[in-house]
Protein backbone atom coordinates (compact mmCIF):
# COMPACT_ATOMS: atom_id res chain seq x y z
CA UNK A 1 0.00 0.00 0.00
CA UNK A 2 1.51 3.22 -1.13
CA UNK A 3 1.95 6.12 1.26
CA UNK A 4 -0.86 8.19 0.01
CA UNK A 5 -3.30 5.47 0.42
CA UNK A 6 -2.13 4.96 4.04
CA UNK A 7 -2.35 8.50 4.88
CA UNK A 8 -5.94 8.45 3.56
CA UNK A 9 -6.47 5.49 6.21
CA UNK A 10 -5.24 7.31 8.60
CA UNK A 11 -7.83 9.97 8.49
CA UNK A 12 -10.71 8.17 8.01
CA UNK A 13 -9.79 6.22 11.47
CA UNK A 14 -9.38 9.55 12.84
CA UNK A 15 -12.80 10.78 11.74
CA UNK A 16 -14.42 7.48 12.78
CA UNK A 17 -12.64 7.46 16.37
CA UNK A 18 -13.81 11.50 16.43
CA UNK A 19 -17.28 10.43 15.59
CA UNK A 20 -17.16 7.58 17.92
CA UNK A 21 -16.29 9.96 20.84
CA UNK A 22 -18.92 12.42 19.90
CA UNK A 23 -21.06 9.60 19.84
CA UNK A 24 -20.47 8.50 23.23
CA UNK A 25 -20.57 11.84 24.24
CA UNK A 26 -23.75 12.62 22.79
CA UNK A 27 -25.04 9.36 24.60
CA UNK A 28 -23.31 10.02 27.43
CA UNK A 29 -25.26 13.35 27.78
CA UNK A 30 -28.57 11.61 27.00
CA UNK A 31 -28.43 9.44 29.62
CA UNK A 32 -27.61 11.72 32.51
CA UNK A 33 -30.29 13.86 31.12
CA UNK A 34 -32.79 10.74 31.28
CA UNK A 35 -31.62 10.43 34.96
CA UNK A 36 -32.20 13.79 35.59
CA UNK A 37 -35.75 13.08 34.63
CA UNK A 38 -36.46 9.91 36.06
CA UNK A 39 -35.32 11.61 39.14
CA UNK A 40 -37.59 14.86 38.65
CA UNK A 41 -40.24 12.04 37.69
CA UNK A 42 -39.55 9.90 40.90
CA UNK A 43 -39.42 13.04 43.41
CA UNK A 44 -43.20 14.49 41.75
CA UNK A 45 -44.08 11.03 41.69
CA UNK A 46 -43.42 11.37 45.64
CA UNK A 47 -44.89 14.79 46.19
CA UNK A 48 -48.51 13.34 44.61
CA UNK A 49 -47.96 10.71 46.35
CA UNK A 50 -47.92 12.88 49.69
CA UNK A 51 -50.25 15.25 48.16
CA UNK A 52 -52.84 12.28 47.84
CA UNK A 53 -52.38 10.82 50.99
CA UNK A 54 -52.69 14.53 52.52
CA UNK A 55 -56.10 14.38 50.77
CA UNK A 56 -57.03 11.24 52.01
CA UNK A 57 -56.39 12.63 55.96
CA UNK A 58 -58.43 15.58 54.57
CA UNK A 59 -61.24 13.30 52.86
CA UNK A 60 -61.19 11.59 56.54
CA UNK A 61 -61.35 14.35 58.27
CA UNK A 62 -64.23 15.95 56.24
CA UNK A 63 -65.86 12.15 56.66
CA UNK A 64 -65.32 12.44 60.41
CA UNK A 65 -66.74 15.97 60.30
CA UNK A 66 -69.58 14.70 58.26
CA UNK A 67 -70.83 12.16 60.43
CA UNK A 68 -70.64 14.79 63.60
CA UNK A 69 -72.82 17.35 61.83
CA UNK A 70 -75.08 14.17 61.04
CA UNK A 71 -75.28 13.27 64.31
CA UNK A 72 -75.77 16.82 65.94
CA UNK A 73 -78.86 17.24 63.22
CA UNK A 74 -80.15 13.76 64.54
CA UNK A 75 -79.40 15.61 68.02
CA UNK A 76 -81.30 18.68 67.32
CA UNK A 77 -83.97 16.68 65.23
CA UNK A 78 -84.72 15.08 68.83
CA UNK A 79 -84.70 18.36 70.26
CA UNK A 80 -87.06 20.22 67.96
CA UNK A 81 -89.34 17.15 68.41
CA UNK A 82 -89.08 17.56 72.33
CA UNK A 83 -89.94 21.56 72.14
CA UNK A 84 -92.82 20.42 69.64
CA UNK A 85 -94.08 18.17 72.15
CA UNK A 86 -93.14 20.56 74.86
CA UNK A 87 -94.64 23.59 73.16
CA UNK A 88 -98.30 21.43 72.37
CA UNK A 89 -98.30 20.17 75.55
CA UNK A 90 -98.37 24.08 76.76
CA UNK A 91 -100.87 25.45 73.89
CA UNK A 92 -103.06 22.45 75.45
CA UNK A 93 -102.27 23.93 78.90
CA UNK A 94 -102.87 27.12 78.19
CA UNK A 95 -106.27 26.14 76.39
CA UNK A 96 -106.94 24.53 79.78
CA UNK A 97 -106.06 27.92 81.88
CA UNK A 98 -108.15 29.83 79.56
CA UNK A 99 -111.42 27.81 80.11
CA UNK A 100 -110.65 27.43 83.55
CA UNK A 101 -110.38 31.57 83.68
CA UNK A 102 -113.61 31.49 81.33
CA UNK A 103 -115.36 29.04 83.66
CA UNK A 104 -114.39 31.30 86.49
CA UNK A 105 -115.77 34.16 85.32
CA UNK A 106 -119.12 32.84 84.62
CA UNK A 107 -119.25 31.50 88.49
CA UNK A 108 -117.87 34.92 89.06
CA UNK A 109 -120.85 36.52 87.44
CA UNK A 110 -123.33 33.70 88.61
CA UNK A 111 -122.10 34.68 92.16
CA UNK A 112 -122.93 38.13 91.96
CA UNK A 113 -126.40 37.06 90.45
CA UNK A 114 -126.97 35.51 93.25
CA UNK A 115 -125.61 38.66 95.76
CA UNK A 116 -127.79 40.64 93.90
CA UNK A 117 -130.65 38.37 94.55
CA UNK A 118 -130.25 37.67 98.34
CA UNK A 119 -129.81 41.40 98.89
CA UNK A 120 -133.03 41.93 97.05
CA UNK A 121 -134.76 39.42 99.12
CA UNK A 122 -133.03 41.01 102.12
CA UNK A 123 -134.93 43.93 101.03
CA UNK A 124 -137.93 42.61 100.36
CA UNK A 125 -137.97 41.11 103.43
CA UNK A 126 -137.28 44.86 105.29
CA UNK A 127 -140.05 45.94 103.46
CA UNK A 128 -142.28 43.47 104.60
CA UNK A 129 -141.13 43.45 107.96
CA UNK A 130 -141.55 47.32 107.96
CA UNK A 131 -144.99 47.02 106.48
CA UNK A 132 -146.23 44.39 108.92
CA UNK A 133 -145.08 46.41 111.93
CA UNK A 134 -147.25 48.94 110.70
CA UNK A 135 -150.11 47.46 110.50
CA UNK A 136 -149.37 45.83 113.57
CA UNK A 137 -149.07 49.56 114.75
CA UNK A 138 -152.57 49.88 112.84
CA UNK A 139 -154.11 47.31 115.12
CA UNK A 140 -152.80 48.63 118.43
CA UNK A 141 -153.91 51.92 117.41
CA UNK A 142 -156.37 52.35 115.11
CA UNK A 143 -156.98 56.00 113.26
CA UNK A 144 -160.31 56.33 113.17
CA UNK A 145 -160.16 59.07 110.51
CA UNK A 146 -158.12 56.79 108.45
CA UNK A 147 -160.72 54.92 105.47
CA UNK A 148 -159.79 51.24 105.36
CA UNK A 149 -157.58 50.51 102.13
CA UNK A 150 -159.18 49.95 98.68
CA UNK A 151 -159.46 46.54 97.11
CA UNK A 152 -158.22 45.96 93.79
CA UNK A 153 -154.43 44.87 93.94
CA UNK A 154 -152.74 44.94 91.09
CA UNK A 155 -150.16 42.79 89.52
CA UNK A 156 -147.38 44.10 87.15
CA UNK A 157 -145.17 41.32 85.08
CA UNK A 158 -142.07 42.34 83.70
CA UNK A 159 -139.72 40.19 81.67
CA UNK A 160 -135.94 41.31 81.33
CA UNK A 161 -132.91 40.84 78.87
CA UNK A 162 -135.10 40.03 75.96
CA UNK A 163 -136.27 39.20 72.70
CA UNK A 164 -135.01 35.73 73.23
CA UNK A 165 -136.15 32.11 72.25
CA UNK A 166 -139.16 32.18 74.87
CA UNK A 167 -140.55 36.02 74.38
CA UNK A 168 -142.84 34.41 71.44
CA UNK A 169 -144.12 31.70 73.78
CA UNK A 170 -144.54 34.08 76.70
CA UNK A 171 -146.35 36.76 74.47
CA UNK A 172 -148.56 33.83 73.15
CA UNK A 173 -149.29 32.92 77.16
CA UNK A 174 -150.20 36.25 77.78
CA UNK A 175 -152.18 36.82 74.74
CA UNK A 176 -154.53 33.70 75.98
CA UNK A 177 -154.78 35.09 79.07
CA UNK A 178 -155.36 38.60 77.72
CA UNK A 179 -152.85 39.54 80.41
CA UNK A 180 -150.48 42.75 79.48
CA UNK A 181 -147.17 43.17 80.92
CA UNK A 182 -143.39 44.85 80.68
CA UNK A 183 -141.20 44.05 79.03
CA UNK A 184 -137.53 45.70 79.43
CA UNK A 185 -135.45 44.90 76.79
CA UNK A 186 -131.82 44.72 75.27
CA UNK A 187 -130.46 45.55 71.93
CA UNK A 188 -132.06 42.90 68.97
CA UNK A 189 -130.49 44.38 65.87
CA UNK A 190 -131.96 42.03 63.73
CA UNK A 191 -134.67 40.73 61.78
CA UNK A 192 -135.96 38.39 64.67
CA UNK A 193 -135.49 41.04 67.16
CA UNK A 194 -137.37 43.65 65.06
CA UNK A 195 -140.12 41.60 64.68
CA UNK A 196 -140.39 41.38 68.58
CA UNK A 197 -140.02 44.64 69.42
CA UNK A 198 -143.44 45.27 67.41
CA UNK A 199 -145.40 42.63 68.80
CA UNK A 200 -144.70 43.62 72.12
CA UNK A 201 -146.26 47.04 71.03
CA UNK A 202 -149.02 45.85 69.11
CA UNK A 203 -150.36 43.31 71.46
CA UNK A 204 -150.70 46.49 73.47
CA UNK A 205 -147.83 45.45 75.99
CA UNK A 206 -145.23 48.17 77.56
CA UNK A 207 -141.59 48.62 76.19
CA UNK A 208 -138.99 49.81 78.67
CA UNK A 209 -135.29 50.32 78.28
CA UNK A 210 -132.81 48.51 79.62
CA UNK A 211 -129.47 49.29 78.02
CA UNK A 212 -128.51 47.96 74.77
CA UNK A 213 -125.54 46.17 75.80
CA UNK A 214 -126.35 44.72 78.98
CA UNK A 215 -122.89 44.39 79.47
CA UNK A 216 -122.13 45.69 83.19
CA UNK A 217 -118.23 45.90 82.57
CA UNK A 218 -118.89 48.51 79.53
CA UNK A 219 -122.15 50.57 80.26
CA UNK A 220 -121.18 50.78 84.55
CA UNK A 221 -117.73 52.19 83.98
CA UNK A 222 -119.20 55.62 84.45
CA UNK A 223 -122.15 58.10 83.50
CA UNK A 224 -121.67 58.72 80.08
CA UNK A 225 -120.95 55.34 78.84
CA UNK A 226 -124.27 54.46 80.36
CA UNK A 227 -126.29 57.03 78.60
CA UNK A 228 -124.61 56.42 75.27
CA UNK A 229 -125.52 52.55 75.75
CA UNK A 230 -128.86 53.81 76.98
CA UNK A 231 -129.72 56.22 73.74
CA UNK A 232 -128.23 53.52 71.39
CA UNK A 233 -131.49 50.99 72.45
CA UNK A 234 -133.50 54.23 72.57
CA UNK A 235 -132.92 54.80 68.76
CA UNK A 236 -133.28 51.53 67.59
CA UNK A 237 -136.69 50.82 69.40
CA UNK A 238 -137.81 54.48 67.81
CA UNK A 239 -136.41 53.48 64.48
CA UNK A 240 -137.79 49.74 64.66
CA UNK A 241 -141.02 49.56 66.49
CA UNK A 242 -141.82 53.53 66.33
CA UNK A 243 -141.91 54.26 70.19
CA UNK A 244 -139.33 55.82 72.62
CA UNK A 245 -139.83 54.45 75.94
CA UNK A 246 -139.86 56.89 79.20
CA UNK A 247 -139.49 53.95 81.33
CA UNK A 248 -136.19 52.20 82.29
CA UNK A 249 -134.54 49.52 84.54
CA UNK A 250 -131.21 48.99 85.30
CA UNK A 251 -129.25 45.65 84.71
CA UNK A 252 -128.95 44.61 87.54
CA UNK A 253 -131.09 46.82 89.41
CA UNK A 254 -130.67 50.14 90.66
CA UNK A 255 -128.60 48.52 93.85
CA UNK A 256 -126.76 46.46 91.37
CA UNK A 257 -123.25 44.64 93.37
CA UNK A 258 -121.96 44.76 89.77
CA UNK A 259 -121.94 48.45 89.04
CA UNK A 260 -120.45 49.19 92.11
CA UNK A 261 -117.86 46.74 91.61
CA UNK A 262 -116.90 48.15 88.33
CA UNK A 263 -116.89 51.74 88.41
CA UNK A 264 -115.75 51.41 92.26
CA UNK A 265 -117.87 53.85 93.48
CA UNK A 266 -122.26 54.72 93.65
CA UNK A 267 -122.07 55.08 90.23
CA UNK A 268 -125.89 54.37 89.52
CA UNK A 269 -126.45 57.05 92.28
CA UNK A 270 -124.79 59.25 89.19
CA UNK A 271 -126.56 58.33 86.25
CA UNK A 272 -130.40 58.19 87.78
CA UNK A 273 -130.31 61.91 88.00
CA UNK A 274 -128.86 62.42 84.53
CA UNK A 275 -132.13 60.01 83.63
CA UNK A 276 -134.52 61.80 85.42
CA UNK A 277 -133.24 65.13 83.97
CA UNK A 278 -134.06 63.98 80.40
CA UNK A 279 -137.51 62.41 81.68
CA UNK A 280 -137.11 58.89 82.25
CA UNK A 281 -138.75 56.87 85.51
CA UNK A 282 -136.57 53.82 86.42
CA UNK A 283 -138.46 50.64 88.24
CA UNK A 284 -137.13 47.92 90.51
CA UNK A 285 -139.50 45.28 91.89
CA UNK A 286 -140.65 43.96 94.97
CA UNK A 287 -141.45 40.51 94.29
CA UNK A 288 -139.09 38.10 92.01
CA UNK A 289 -139.66 35.08 90.75
CA UNK A 290 -135.74 34.15 91.09
CA UNK A 291 -135.39 32.55 87.84
CA UNK A 292 -131.52 33.47 87.91
CA UNK A 293 -130.37 31.89 90.43
CA UNK A 294 -128.08 29.34 90.01
CA UNK A 295 -128.64 26.28 90.13
CA UNK A 296 -131.86 27.63 88.34
CA UNK A 297 -135.04 26.87 89.69
CA UNK A 298 -137.42 24.56 88.14
CA UNK A 299 -141.41 25.47 87.35
CA UNK A 300 -142.71 24.97 90.49
CA UNK A 301 -139.90 26.47 92.52
CA UNK A 302 -140.74 29.75 90.25
CA UNK A 303 -144.33 29.63 90.65
CA UNK A 304 -143.87 29.50 94.69
CA UNK A 305 -141.48 32.70 94.38
CA UNK A 306 -143.90 34.81 92.77
CA UNK A 307 -146.93 33.27 94.86
CA UNK A 308 -145.29 33.63 97.97
CA UNK A 309 -143.94 36.58 97.38
CA UNK A 310 -147.39 38.23 96.68
CA UNK A 311 -148.85 37.10 99.63
CA UNK A 312 -150.09 40.20 101.62
CA UNK A 313 -149.26 42.93 99.09
CA UNK A 314 -151.01 45.25 97.65
CA UNK A 315 -149.65 46.16 94.35
CA UNK A 316 -146.22 43.96 93.03
CA UNK A 317 -144.08 44.34 90.46
CA UNK A 318 -142.74 40.82 89.43
CA UNK A 319 -139.54 40.28 87.92
CA UNK A 320 -138.84 37.83 85.54
CA UNK A 321 -136.01 36.94 82.82
CA UNK A 322 -137.37 36.65 78.99
CA UNK A 323 -133.46 34.87 78.18
CA UNK A 324 -132.24 32.08 76.52
CA UNK A 325 -132.42 28.88 79.47
CA UNK A 326 -135.24 29.95 80.80
CA UNK A 327 -137.87 27.35 79.63
CA UNK A 328 -138.87 26.99 83.28
CA UNK A 329 -140.40 30.53 83.77
CA UNK A 330 -142.41 30.01 80.23
CA UNK A 331 -143.93 26.76 81.72
CA UNK A 332 -144.57 28.49 85.44
CA UNK A 333 -146.37 31.30 83.75
CA UNK A 334 -149.99 30.28 83.29
CA UNK A 335 -150.15 28.60 86.87
CA UNK A 336 -148.41 32.15 88.36
CA UNK A 337 -151.11 34.14 85.97
CA UNK A 338 -154.17 32.20 87.61
CA UNK A 339 -152.78 32.00 91.14
CA UNK A 340 -152.21 35.58 90.88
CA UNK A 341 -155.95 35.96 89.50
CA UNK A 342 -157.44 33.57 91.95
CA UNK A 343 -155.69 36.14 94.74
CA UNK A 344 -157.74 39.14 93.65
CA UNK A 345 -155.15 40.50 91.34
CA UNK A 346 -155.39 42.41 88.15
CA UNK A 347 -152.76 42.89 85.78
CA UNK A 348 -150.99 46.56 84.41
CA UNK A 349 -148.65 47.53 82.71
CA UNK A 350 -146.08 50.01 83.85
CA UNK A 351 -146.06 53.48 83.36
CA UNK A 352 -143.67 56.51 84.19
CA UNK A 353 -146.46 58.10 86.43
CA UNK A 354 -147.90 55.40 88.03
CA UNK A 355 -147.28 52.77 90.71
CA UNK A 356 -143.61 52.43 91.66
CA UNK A 357 -141.00 50.50 93.02
CA UNK A 358 -137.72 51.64 93.39
CA UNK A 359 -135.04 50.16 96.28
CA UNK A 360 -133.62 52.78 99.26
CA UNK A 361 -130.70 53.90 98.02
Amino acid sequence: MNQKNLQILGIILLVAALLAGIYAVVQARETGQAEEETAQYREENLSLQENLERLEEELEEIRQENQRLSQEKDHYRDRVEELEEGSQFLEEELVKIEEEIEELEQQKRRLLEEKEDYQQEIRELEAERNRLARELQDLKDPDPGTPPPAHGEVAYLTFDDGPSPQTEDVLDILKDYQVPATFFVIGRDNPFGHRMYRRIVEEGHALGNHTYSHDYSRIYQSPQAFMEDFYRLEELLARVAGVRPDIMRFPGGSRSASALETAGYDVIGDIIPKLQEEGYTYFDWNVTSGDSATPPPDKDQIVENVLGGARGRRDIVVLFHDSPGKEATVEALPEIIEGLKDMGYSFQVLKKDGFQVQFDR
